[in-house]
């Protein structure tokens, strides 16, 4: 098969789409760029905490020539139980203007979806961003298409460990592809609703 983009030899398939490598990197950071600049998250001189050297890697190359003071945290725990690692973050939250988290799509969806089948539903987490701080870097992305982009750059990329809320969401996909996409679209609507209260 020939790249969607280039018409080189396709190395990878993302959405039933081929493509070579150098395009579907292009590819992934031109959707980070949008997702950042859509909604202006970063100015100049922000005090920004980024989760990982992933994250760190990326977000330096998203923004460059903008002057942010960038401060690095590992990323310890933070696939197990986003939502716990960002209420432990709440403690240092004060320090910096924004706090760049490596939140894939899949993070969004599982989080949904156990809000929606647990007996304590909160959403306040939820949306492209959280209380405007919060910046979700790779949201736009699948963790397969995350996976073979940091493969690409040298990194490694941990998937989310399989549990109930995975397993809903990789049968959601097989029997209905790119339901993820739509699931965030979703949840942005009821993210938005739910501001409006």
């Amino acid at each position: 098969m020939r790249c969607t983009n280039c018409s080189k030899e396709s190395e990878i398939s993302i959405a039933s789409n081929p493509f070579c490598k150098s395009c579907m990197v292009d590819l992934v950071e031109k959707r980070i760029r949008k997702f950042i600049r859509a909604a202006n998250y970063l100015k100049k001189e922000d005090r920004v905490l980024v989760i990982g050297k992933f994250a760190d890697k990326v977000i330096k190359g998203i923004v460059k020539g903008l002057p942010l003071k960038i401060k690095i945290k590992e990323d310890m725990g933070f696939n197990d139980d986003p939502k716990g690692f960002i209420e432990r973050l709440n403690k240092e939250e004060h320090e910096y203007d924004k706090i760049i988290l490596p939140w894939t799509a899949e993070h969004e969806c599982c989080l949904f979806l156990e809000q929606m089948l647990g007996k304590e539903a909160d959403f306040s987490i939820l949306g492209n961003t959280i209380r405007q701080k919060y910046i979700k870097l790779f949201r736009p992305l699948q963790e397969q298409e995350l996976e073979i982009f940091a493969a690409a750059k040298g990194f490694s990329f941990q998937r989310r460990k399989k549990d109930i809320y995975t397993n809903i969401l990789d049968t959601m996909d097989r029997k209905y592809p790119e339901s993820r996409f739509s699931l965030l679209k979703s949840i942005d609507d009821l993210a938005v609703a739910l501001d409006k209260r």
